[in-house]
């Protein structure tokens, strides 16, 4: 019988062949990596030595953009887990590089099922083996020769005494991608030769058998110093069962020759003895292979119970963590209020002194003027985000004495519903300290650095359905775009957010009916993405419409906000190689049209 471990080891080479790249066969030191790795591979006791090499392996096709090659390095660390014993770990590794695969938009995903197929079929779970297998054949890249050998060999193999007509089906598929590169990797062809020496064995067909065997051999004298001994356990065990000798083969197995597992070696023995015809000595064997499944499953079980309860252990942490720092976000914001507000002063002191120390001497009425609107500028700032902050922290104290007042007998919902809006009011106040930060510190050209790959669909869907919870019941609230279901650009995802979400909540907030909608499309060029939102509001005058940019300028003086909003989301979109305008030709309400660049 072939081993889980023996095959593994084997669909490491046919996930990788051999260094035959120009600049990889020059490069001495990738190939004494590359020889390390293999070693390591089929050593025990060397987990940290072969998690190094592999990592340096990852390094270098990372490096070189050989993403193929790549995911083969991740599929192998999987595969290495499954033979040590490691099954959920094995399998949270091939969840890991699944979410690797996406965000490198890669779509090798025959490379994770068929580590899955590995992982459950070593478990003795060979239906989840066939399920992974058969998606693994689905996605498998019909030019890739290596992956094609590894997919056939693996299904062949686990079919063999289940469905042997259908294993030979896929064996000999097997065999026709292997003469392919029979010249460059034999060893395919001996894996190919071996198997079909077993669905012999399985199918009880001592002629096929024979002349598998003979072939066999044939090919490894006709390949000298270019073959391990990959098969040679197997097809001498299986040369003795048909022979007659069932005792000496039977004693092979039970002294594990073959190098066979548990499971393994219990399909071959059952076989052995339905071929004796001795049924006790059948059912004695399938009663001891069903309890050593029975056991590695529920290894598997417990296992998963203790990872699971590191995490959870971790997860309660985080969220103390995360307590802890609401309550002191409470205590700082207005710290951290009244230090803006003296920053804020001293800017605009600053900037009118030096206006009237330059013109004081040529322009002193106008310099007079200046200071006198600057003051009245500052009284109404000052007035408004004294308004804007105060009415948030009275709801916090409000709720905030509710909550702890002992007289006051609240359930769950209505404290839920309190803390909920201490939440939100805390949030509020952030926003209004955000955007003073950012107007304070706009100079700054590293606040949004563009490394993020955003999905602009993703994220848009995202807001509008954030924000369809806020709208009034009279608006509609929907969602369009031109863009592909995959459509990335290359930008800073905190500030592309934070910019369609103040237009949204401005969409929100002069809407009272009608609809309100976001639409992504892309300029005639397709150089520049454009994300609209359009609403039927009350809109903006004409008068007003070349100032609504502007710091601190409100058109509706009573509405909540200090009139930074507008200026800080133009300022981001700069920030980002981009623009934000105003539809103008629009008049049933407010359309802003947001730029991004594509590259």
């Amino acid at each position: 019988m072939i081993t889980i471990k023996k095959l593994t080891i084997v669909l490491l080479v046919f996930l990788l062949g051999s260094p035959a790249r120009a600049d990889e066969q020059s490069d001495t030191a990738f190939i004494r990596l590359y020889q390390e790795y293999f070693r390591l591979y089929g050593e025990n006791d060397k987990e940290e030595e072969f998690f190094d090499a592999s990592k340096q392996m990852l390094d270098h096709f990372r490096e070189k953009g050989q993403l193929d090659r790549y995911y083969k390095i991740r599929m192998n660390e999987v595969l290495y887990d499954t033979e040590h014993n490691q099954p959920f770990r094995a399998i949270k590794r091939a969840n890991k590089m699944l979410e690797e695969m996406k965000a490198d938009n890669v779509r090798q995903y025959d490379v994770v099922y068929l580590s899955l197929g590995t992982i459950f079929e070593s478990r003795g779970n060979y239906r989840m083996a066939d399920h992974y297998y058969q998606e693994a054949n689905n996605h498998i890249n019909k030019e890739d020769v290596g992956s094609q050998i590894g997919v056939y060999s693996r299904l062949a193999f686990l079919k063999m005494f289940r469905e042997p007509e259908e294993a030979e089906k896929w064996n000999e598929l097997n065999g026709e991608k292997s003469r392919e590169v029979i010249d460059e990797m034999p060893a395919y062809y001996q894996v190919y030769l071996s198997i079909k020496g077993c669905i012999a064995f399985a199918k009880g067909d001592r002629n096929t058998f024979k002349k598998a065997e003979k072939e066999f051999y044939d090919f490894r004298s006709q390949h000298p110093g270019q073959l391990d001994n990959y098969g040679l356990s197997t097809t001498e065990i299986i040369h003795d069962v048909f022979e007659g000798k069932y005792l000496s083969a039977l004693n092979k197995i039970s002294n594990n020759e073959g190098d066979l597992p548990d499971i393994d070696r219990y399909d071959m023995m059952l076989h052995i003895y339905q071929m004796m015809g001795d049924k006790d000595k059948a059912l004695d064997i399938a009663n001891q292979r069903a309890n050593a499944v029975d056991s590695l499953n529920s290894n598997l079980l417990f296992d998963n119970l203790n990872e699971l309860n590191v995490e959870m252990g971790v997860a309660k942490m985080k969220r103390e963590a995360a307590e802890q720092r609401n309550r002191l976000l409470t205590i700082t914001t207005v710290l951290s209020l009244v230090i803006i507000l003296f920053l804020i002063i001293w800017i605009f002191a600053r900037r009118r002194a030096k206006k009237i120390l330059v013109e004081k001497n040529h322009q002193l009425k106008t310099a007079l003027s200046i200071a006198e609107e600057a003051n009245k500028m500052k009284a109404s700032f000052i007035r408004n985000i004294t308004h804007e902050v105060r009415t948030p922290l009275n709801a916090i104290n409000g709720f905030t004495q509710l909550l702890n007042n002992p007289d006051f007998e609240l359930d769950e919902e209505e404290r839920q519903s309190m803390t909920d809006s201490i939440k939100k009011n805390v949030e509020d106040i952030t926003q209004i300290i955000d955007e003073l930060l950012q107007v304070a510190a706009k100079e700054s050209n590293n606040l949004f650095p563009k490394n993020d790959t955003v999905n602009c669909n993703m994220l848009c869907r995202e807001l509008v359905e954030k924000f369809e919870m806020e709208t009034d019941t009279n608006v509609t609230m929907d969602f369009s775009t031109e863009l592909g279901t995959n459509f990335t650009i290359k930008t800073n995802e905190t500030g592309m957010r934070r910019v369609i979400s103040h237009l949204l909540d401005n969409a929100c907030k002069f809407t009272h009916k009608g609809t309100i909608s976001l639409h992504c499309g892309l300029d005639a060029k397709g150089r520049k993405v454009l994300i609209s939102v359009t609403d039927t509001g009350i809109g903006i005058s004409k008068l007003e419409q070349s100032k609504i940019f502007e710091e601190f300028f409100k058109a509706d003086q009573f509405t909540q906000g200090i009139g930074l909003g507008l200026s800080v989301s133009k300022m981001i979109a700069n920030k980002l190689d981009g623009d934000i305008t105003l539809d103008t030709d629009y008049t049933n309400g407010c359309r802003f049209i947001v730029k991004l660049p594509v590259d």
